[in-house]
């Protein structure tokens, strides 16, 4: 499960500051994704690799732009006079929603009137557009949300747990103990829960949702797997390397981002104040493999007041590459020697 179903701001007011409500919350959004058949687990976004070789240079094609998980040896203009123009992808998660960004290992990034969507599962590439999927990235939205029906159900279920935990009378949850008086003998019996080896709940809108979603109690939703087509390599992103703050700089998918820090805030009043002194740039992948210094103009302004760096998404790419994010450090530079001002993170928005 991605996500949850309803959070507790949509709880009705009187649950909402309840110490059981966040637990309740996640309870409800499981069970109901679970008793479901575990089709509506939210949406989220994520950035997989597809590689594809050419067949007349003794490389493995199957049909349909089959794809296989490897690094490619051959260059791409030696695969480009044997791939069809006409190219048809199946992402690897599904439903999917929308498609972000898909660009290649040198950092180009398509424009969408190159490719749309097919039956939420295949990105196809436009005739004509020229693109080679030798080792393409996307970056997509796939899943599914829960219908309203379904959100109600949980907010429902979420409540009566709530009102099981805090011991409300009131609770509409089925009981297993029923306590019974004959004759003068007192005893006590235990229903053998039906309701549950049904997935049902015993409440009627949660099971009215239940019985027409799932009305055959499938445990999960259907997959298809073709053993012919190797599924994608798919990222799993490091966590930003420096603390988060307003020095960080996310530069858009093929566009520049700027972030201004005032001098005061960085100690660095000496770099407009005192003559000699040249700030520079360094920009570096998450484990300092790659690295680009950066001065002048168009990248560092310096007024009294404040400092602006600017970092195209050409010099972003450059250095970080396809996958994790990295940092930006600036000096200052006197007489060869470097002064070690400030840090950021850095990284680039593919959504």
């Amino acid at each position: 499960m991605a996500g949850l179903w309803i959070t507790v701001d949509e709880l009705d007011p009187q649950f909402q500051e309840n110490e059981y409500a966040q637990d309740a919350v996640k309870t409800a959004s499981y069970l109901m994704w679970s008793m479901s058949g575990r089709k509506y687990f939210g949406t989220q976004t994520i950035t997989e690799r597809y590689v594809r070789f050419a067949p007349l240079l003794n490389m493995h094609l199957l049909q349909e732009a089959a794809l296989v998980n490897a690094i490619i040896t051959k260059t791409t203009e030696m695969i480009e006079p044997w791939v069809s123009a006409e190219t048809r992808i199946r992402l690897r998660s599904q439903p999917v929603q929308s498609i972000q960004t898909v660009r290649s290992t040198k950092g180009e990034i398509y424009s969408p009137d190159n490719y749309y969507v097919v039956d939420r599962s295949t990105i196809q590439f436009s005739e004509g557009a020229l693109i080679v999927p030798a080792d393409i990235e996307i970056t997509y939205t796939y899943g599914m949300n829960p219908p309203t029906m379904g959100k109600v159900a949980a907010k429902r279920l979420a409540q009566e747990f709530i009102r099981l935990w805090t011991g409300d009378d009131d609770c509409a949850l089925p009981r297993r103990v029923t306590s019974v008086s004959r004759q003068g003998v007192n005893y006590t019996i235990l229903d053998q829960q039906d309701f549950i080896a049904e997935l049902r709940t015993g409440i009627y809108e949660i099971d009215l949702f239940l019985k027409t979603n799932n009305p055959d109690g499938a445990k999960k939703r259907a997959r298809v797997f073709t053993p012919d087509i190797p599924r994608a390599r798919k990222y799993t992103r490091k966590t930003r390397k420096l603390t988060a703050s307003a020095r960080d700089i996310v530069v858009p998918a093929g566009g520049t981002e700027t972030i201004t820090v005032t001098l005061a805030s960085i100690n660095a009043a000496f770099l407009y104040s005192q003559a000699g002194w040249t700030p520079e740039v360094v920009l570096r992948s998450y484990d300092g493999t790659y690295s680009k210094t950066v001065s002048g103009a168009s990248y560092i302004t310096v007024t009294s007041t404040n400092i602006s760096i600017t970092v195209p998404y050409a010099d972003a790419f450059a250095v970080l590459r396809m996958i994790d994010p990295g940092t930006w450090d600036l000096y200052g530079v006197q007489n060869g020697a470097s002064t070690y001002i400030t840090s950021g993170n850095l990284d680039v928005d593919l959504t």
